[in-house]
């Protein structure tokens, strides 16, 4: 998304941060709130972007599920 690698598992402390740090560019959200967005959303970058555009966990992982990509779950909650 936005050549980013937003579906990489976060598998160590450096990756980890990279994940704070591309949504906090992707989003503007706070260190602390992209933390905790990313801590919920279990390592997904695409799925913590999804928080912080104010989705709830389950919707979120609805539309990640049907629309295949990041970009698709975006763009399919602008039709609503």
């Amino acid at each position: 998304y936005d050549n980013r690698m937003v579906e990489v598992e976060m598998t160590n402390k450096k990756l980890w941060e990279r994940g704070v740090r591309m949504l906090r560019e992707l989003t503007g959200a706070g260190q602390a709130e992209a933390q905790q967005a990313l801590e919920q959303a279990q390592g997904r970058v695409s799925l913590a972007v999804l928080l912080l555009k104010g989705l709830g966990l389950q919707e979120a992982q609805r539309r990640l599920g049907q629309a295949g990509s990041l970009r698709g779950a975006l763009e399919a909650g602008r039709g609503e």
